[in-house]
């Protein structure tokens, strides 16, 4: 009798530590900070949006899954209103697993970017709350601009056809709430944000009235004098969405799937040419003059391909880096089917494979961008280095002390240059 009520208690036991689910429903209910993923939901949820989602694939009678369940679900509730996090249980949707390749359970891969470009990877960290809640904030791109004192006018001028929210913040870098706003109002209003560091002692303070931080200010679509609202001080995370959604319209509440309806425009504004045009870097010294000993305060950003002109990223520069203009980057390339493969090999840059650098030239530093094993240099691996590069989150190591001397002739680069990047 005893032995009976001892199993009875252990069983009990196993249930409650949720190590013994039988149903794949009792992983995570309707109340759950976890939304259920079905193949009829998947890709509204996921794919066709710019917010950032944590899927866990599973299977009900898996015990890992069943031991991963309740610090998913703590996860999911540390990123509430920052990552969506959801799950799919694939033995009643077989296709979406079919789909991803999942072959183990459970599985955990992070979509972000924007919907027309989503990114997918998998989520390789420990089975831990703390670590998946810091692998999706790592993986959150910002979509709004970094917006220069003397920039505001090209802020505005830029999709007219938009609100636009500008924020002026104290933080030295965006903020992961920030971040996500930007994600669930993608295309549905231009963002943007003025960091104290730089706007101190600027008429700009004086023009929009600014004297306190944080200040949120909305302007309608055309509109980038007088602020139809805004918010000063102290705000907390329901009344910022209140703000945008008012400022946005009222279908704004939904997820960032749908697309802003343009209110129409009382003026024309002619969009500046700004800094999106790439020039080739052909010599060491040139690499010196325009990265290294800049004075424009421009940070250079710089492509390298194999053979520039037949990459099949090459076509794709300008509208890669078109949503960068604003951001005091200078963008350049290097072929390294040249003696450029010299200057790749001392920066740690895969040759075949290609790379991407940007150098803040006074502190001698570049960040770069960490592809993959087997990963190509791709448009969206760009905009995601670049993205993390305008907000502050980009890694910087010391360039070398001692740089190869090289150089490379006009016609392995071809004359036509200014049809770089086109079209």
């Amino acid at each position: 009798m005893i032995g009976k009520s001892l199993i009875v208690i252990v069983l009990l036991w196993l249930v409650l530590d949720g190590v013994l689910l039988v149903d794949g429903s009792d992983f995570y209910s309707d109340g759950s900070a976890v939304e259920m993923l079905t193949s009829q939901s998947f890709d509204a949820k996921v794919l066709k949006t710019a917010e950032t989602w944590v899927v866990e694939f599973y299977a009900p009678w898996c015990g890992h899954c069943q031991q991963l369940a309740p610090k998913y679900i703590k996860a999911a509730e540390a990123l509430k209103g920052l990552v969506r996090v959801g799950a799919v249980n694939c033995d009643d949707h077989k296709d979406i697993a079919s789909k991803y390749g999942i072959r183990g359970f459970p599985t955990i891969k992070v979509f972000k970017g924007p919907p027309e470009k989503r990114a997918t990877s998998d989520y390789q960290g420990e089975r831990s709350v703390q670590a998946i809640v810091d692998s999706a904030k790592y993986h959150m791109p910002s979509f709004a601009a970094r917006v220069k004192p003397d920039g505001i006018d090209s802020f505005f001028d830029d999709e007219v056809g938009l609100p636009h929210i500008l924020l002026f913040t104290d933080k030295p870098k965006t903020t992961n709430f920030f971040k996500a706003l930007s994600a669930r109002f993608y295309k549905k209003v231009a963002l943007g944000e003025v960091r104290k560091s730089e706007v101190e002692g600027k008429s700009a303070l004086k023009q929009y009235k600014v004297s306190k931080y944080p200040t949120l200010l909305g302007f309608p679509a055309g509109e980038k004098v007088e602020e139809v609202a805004r918010i000063e001080g102290e705000m907390k995370p329901d009344q910022v969405v209140d703000f945008m959604s008012q400022i946005v319209g009222d279908d704004a509440s939904e997820d960032s799937s749908g697309k802003a309806k343009p209110k129409p425009m009382e003026q024309t504004f002619r969009q500046p040419k700004a800094h999106e045009d790439f020039q080739w870097i052909r010599s060491s010294e040139g690499f010196e003059s325009l990265c290294l000993s800049r004075l424009d305060g421009l940070s250079c950003s710089v492509a390298f391909l194999k053979s520039a002109e037949s990459h099949p990223l090459f076509k794709q520069l300008n509208s890669v880096t078109a949503r960068y203009k604003f951001d005091n980057l200078a963008f350049h390339i290097i072929d390294t089917a040249t003696e450029a493969s010299k200057l790749a090999t001392v920066l740690d840059i895969d040759v075949e494979r290609g790379g991407w650098i940007t150098v803040r030239g006074r502190k001698r530093r570049y960040g770069k961008i960490e592809l993959e094993d087997g990963e190509e240099l791709s448009a969206e691996a760009v905009d995601l280095f670049l993205s993390k590069v305008v907000s502050g989150d980009a890694r910087y190591i010391p360039i070398p002390d001692s740089l190869p001397e090289w150089s490379t002739p006009i016609e392995a680069e071809g004359a036509n240059e200014e049809q770089c990047g086109a079209e």
